[in-house]
């Protein structure tokens, strides 16, 4: 039997406040490699456009624009540490101006690093690491935080008076107990393996990934027509603790992306989750042409050429913060066939 891996992620996205003459893109990879390496995780592959660079990662990804980062890390790691780590390496971050961090609902949180183990622990943690900002023009203002129908843990802070851009909706997919399995393990042919992800990634995607031996695999893309633009799927594919992550902010794909990877994974369970950040619910119009995006029958066009049952649409709104997410939970009809 292999041994254990918590596919399940901790996600920190975090823009800050900076000179406008300044770029964390300026920021060298050996800097990037440097602080990432206290968090548990090394640089496998890079993918760069002019103004974003994505790191893949021995577990999981980093995505690095102007004055924002997005930092998924699975396993036994500590993401969080990499903020007090940057501020001591960089005079010119002056504060935080938005910041987001997800706590996956982990199969083993007991094998979890100190301040990662609980709902009480993270808070606190995150709380300690906000405040360090607090000499650099930081309120007392904390954020807040709200576990999803998932168990997954979100955790919200917008720095009022502070005008950061419209942040694009986010969409998080996430299967567990795969019936594919067999598939992702290592295997001479390679190609084979990069074909699977081919249709999921046509052009003007431009793609980075990695296949790790025994098993697992990991793929950051971005679109080179919109620089805000990126996607980042990662498996880890044994029996027992089989899960799939996949994260963008291009929705214009979503309906056929999800089609096509329920197809290649076979999820007995699926959770998808949408982020709205400084945006309200019917910013939702943008991608769903339905009105009432509140309502669980208008999402699941999203969906109409999938064998589900839809388990649960909830709508959560995270408490003194402009954010909303969506979460709905699909338990595929077939499973038992």
């Amino acid at each position: 039997m292999s041994e254990f891996f918590e596919g399940r992620e901790k996600t920190l996205r975090v823009h800050f406040m900076m000179p406008i003459c300044r770029s964390l893109l300026d920021l060298s990879k050996e800097l990037w490699s440097e602080l990432l390496e206290q968090t548990g995780c090394t640089i496998i592959g890079e993918l760069h456009q002019h103004q974003v660079t994505a790191y893949l990662l021995s577990e999981s990804s980093l995505f690095i624009w102007r004055d924002h980062v997005i930092l998924k890390t699975c396993g036994t790691t500590a993401p969080l540490r990499i903020l007090p780590l940057l501020r001591r390496q960089i005079d010119w971050l002056e504060g935080v101006a938005r910041f987001s961090y997800t706590n996956g609902a982990f199969l083993r949180p007991h094998l979890q690093p100190p301040g990662y183990r609980s709902e009480e622990e993270v808070v606190l943690q995150i709380n300690n690491t906000l405040l360090g900002f607090r000499k650099q023009s930081f309120t007392e203002h904390l954020g807040s935080s709200v576990l999803l129908p998932d168990g997954s843990l979100e955790y919200i802070f917008l720095q009022p008076n502070i005008k950061t851009r419209r942040a694009r909706p986010i969409v998080e997919i996430k299967f567990s107990k795969l019936q594919v399995c067999g598939k992702f393990f290592s295997a001479p042919d390679v190609m084979a393996k990069e074909k699977m992800f081919s249709d999921l990634f046509k052009e003007p995607w431009r793609t980075d990934s990695f296949h790790f031996a025994p098993c697992g695999f990991s793929l950051n893309a971005l679109r080179p027509e919109i620089n805000e633009l990126y996607a980042t799927i990662h498996v880890t594919p044994e029996p027992g603790f089989s899960y799939v992550s996949f994260e963008t902010n291009y929705l214009e794909e979503l309906s056929s992306q999800i089609k096509k990877m329920w197809s290649l994974f076979c999820p007995e369970e699926a959770i998808i989750t949408f982020q709205f950040v400084d945006t309200f619910p019917c910013d939702f119009d943008q991608y769903d042409n339905d009105k009432n995006c509140d309502n669980p029958e208008s999402i699941k066009k999203h969906f109409s050429e999938l064998d589900f049952e839809l388990r649960h649409f909830k709508k959560c709104f995270v408490e003194n913060q402009k954010v909303v997410f969506y979460s709905i939970n699909l338990l595929p009809t077939n499973i038992h066939k």
